[in-house]
């Protein structure tokens, strides 16, 4: 599958509520694709979504690493360390 078919079909998955299923999605593009922001931030939702809010961070601060500038991501992240 191309890139935009894994980010859409997990963007899909999270929205109808199988936020597993979007995770494991991500994960093969990941696996596929590599690492990048966008697929950090879909999958720190993903995992907050099912209620891994240490992974979710990690996910997030990865993602804040490659590209700094994202001040919602940024919030995000604060939002659940105060969860944790």
């Amino acid at each position: 599958a191309k890139y935009e078919t894994y980010v859409l079909a997990a963007e899909a998955l999270r929205k109808a509520g199988r936020a597993g299923e979007a995770v494991a999605a991500l994960a093969r593009a990941i696996g596929r694709y590599g690492i990048n922001a966008a697929l950090l931030n879909l999958m720190g939702e993903g995992l907050a979504d099912l209620g891994r809010v240490a992974e979710a961070l990690a996910a997030f601060e990865r993602s804040l690493q490659l590209s700094p500038d994202q001040p919602s991501i940024r919030a995000r992240a604060d939002e659940l360390k105060k969860r944790k």
